[in-house]
């Protein structure tokens, strides 16, 4: 955290904007809030935009990160305005000495008292990116400011222009920090909204206003930015995923920009149950196209084949490919036991001639294989089947273990920043005997009896734990909804138009 935020939590203007008499950095919560958006504002703010984390070429191919993410000018700019009302809120604590003009044998000539920033209007912010690690921010503004003199309250008006860089570097956790490098102010007239007393000259007093912008607004600007970094620690948290794993992203190295976009390499991990998941996957190459020049706020997230393989093997692994069918019934009126199987294979008769009824006991054991081709995601599962009775008074006993191919056809879908997955089999089902309590039998009869009942009530079970939500990594809470999505081999594409939170 920069000092600019250190200063500014231990010091009695903070006390006085938070309302307590403590100086803590976690009684700041109020400034990270969504902004409150209002209209008829005016400003122009240039500062280095800070658009965090680790960037691949933009103009070529990348290897290593598990994802690319890309972000445009546009997106720059919605991102800064979603974080409108920190630059408010952090602007309109500058604190305003009270201002006297002398005086004649002790008298003054004039005294104005209770000088405050009322309101601030920001109208306008921009980002222009700074090829290599910087970019910088426009942001226009007015100040509405209130003063008493005598008895009379001043309504007062002045317009405010900051310009800052600001160097995008890879923070200790893997989240990204902006450090502002350069900042200057220009600050426009003083205006009397409400005339009060008509008499005052305003030349003094906007000189006293204009010493004390010209000093802290800049401050105010590096404190927003430390701010910020607060709030993009978020980026590298854990975030639950199922009920026993997490993921974490972060970022592989310093953002890269080019005047068209900004361009960052994450990594994924996935834990489960606090165990971290390493599979040793050799890194792929990302190719994307050349920056289009769209007017609109385009954020994109190119997903390697990795992070699926990761993302299948972590379902897989926490066991939500597993699963049991009891009660099942075969066809329209046949129950799935002892006596409907021996229709298929005689020799169960002859051990239970009793008919019982059986459970179907589904696990994958064997890591899913999962394939990118043009326009076709396919994931590959060998899940093994025991068919398993349970006899009166006696242990629960294995009959058979068969193996299936699994060939599924995969969709993706985003919807709120959450990626998740659906699936439609291809092609039928293969049975291979595995183990068997009743020696070397055929299964294809019994591949042709149970066969669809088995597939139709865990592809139902299949298509539950594919939609298990993976957030995807995003800038300050930005929402990433109904992309346009390209399956590419190696990689799937995701095109965000970024919109303001309601």
């Amino acid at each position: 955290m920069g000092s600019a935020l250190l200063a500014y939590c231990n010091s009695s203007e903070h006390r006085s904007v938070c309302g307590t008499p403590t100086g803590q950095c976690s009684e700041l919560p109020w400034l990270l809030q969504e902004p409150q958006f209002r209209s008829g504002e005016m400003v122009k703010l240039y500062v280095l935009a800070i658009i965090l984390g680790s960037f691949f070429p933009s103009h070529g191919t990348d290897v290593g990160p598990d994802i690319l993410m890309r972000v445009n000018e546009k997106a720059a700019e919605l991102i800064c305005l979603s974080q409108r009302s920190v630059f408010q809120n952090i602007l309109a604590a500058i604190q305003i000495p009270n201002f006297t003009s002398g005086s004649v044998l002790g008298i003054s000539l004039l005294n104005i008292v209770g000088i405050q920033i009322k309101k601030v209007d920001i109208s306008q912010l921009s980002v222009d990116f700074v090829p290599e690690t910087k970019s910088e921010f426009t942001l226009e503004a007015d100040l509405s400011i209130e003063a008493k003199v005598l008895l009379t309250t001043l309504k007062l008006k002045m317009a405010v222009q900051i310009g800052a860089e600001v160097a995008i570097s890879k923070g200790a956790k893997g989240s990204p920090v902006g450090t502002v490098t350069a900042c200057t102010s220009v600050l426009g007239q003083l205006q009397l909204v409400s005339p009060g007393v008509l008499s005052i000259s305003l030349d003094l007093l906007q000189n006293h206003l204009h010493r004390i912008f010209n000093e802290q607004l800049c401050l105010k600007i590096t404190l927003v930015f430390d701010l910020l970094d607060v709030k993009l620690e978020a980026f590298s948290a854990l975030t639950a995923f199922g009920p026993v794993s997490q993921i974490q992203y972060t970022l592989t190295r310093v953002p890269e920009t080019t005047t068209e976009v900004v361009d960052f390499g994450l990594n994924v991990i996935f834990y489960i149950s606090g165990e971290k998941l390493d599979l040793d996957l050799a890194p792929i190459s990302i190719s994307l196209p050349a920056p289009s020049s769209s007017s609109s706020p385009l954020l994109s997230l190119a997903l390697s084949e990795n992070v699926f393989v990761l993302l299948y093997t972590a379902i897989q692994e926490s066991g939500l490919l597993n699963f049991e069918i009891t009660g099942q019934t075969i066809g329209v009126e046949i129950e799935l036991t002892t006596a409907a199987l021996s229709v298929a294979i005689p020799e169960i008769n002859e051990l239970y001639p009793d008919s019982l009824a059986v459970i179907l006991k589904i696990v994958v054991s064997r890591s899913p294989v999962f394939t990118l081709e043009a326009d076709k995601l396919t994931l590959h599962l060998i899940p093994s089947v025991d068919i398993i009775v349970k006899p009166p008074n006696e242990d629960a006993k294995s009959l058979m273990v068969l193996d299936f191919d699994v060939l599924l056809r995969v969709t993706l879908q985003v919807v709120h920043g959450k990626l998740w997955s659906s699936a439609v089999l291809i092609g039928d089902l293969s049975f291979s005997l595995q183990t068997s309590a009743m020696g070397s039998i055929d299964v294809s009869e019994l591949q042709s009896l149970i066969g669809n009942t088995l597939m139709d009530a865990y592809l139902l079970h299949l298509n539950e734990a594919l939609s298990v939500e993976l957030t995807l990594p995003t800038l300050l809470n930005m929402d990433l909804n109904e992309p346009t999505i390209a399956i590419n081999p190696g990689f799937v594409l995701l095109s965000f138009v970024l919109q303001l939170p309601l």
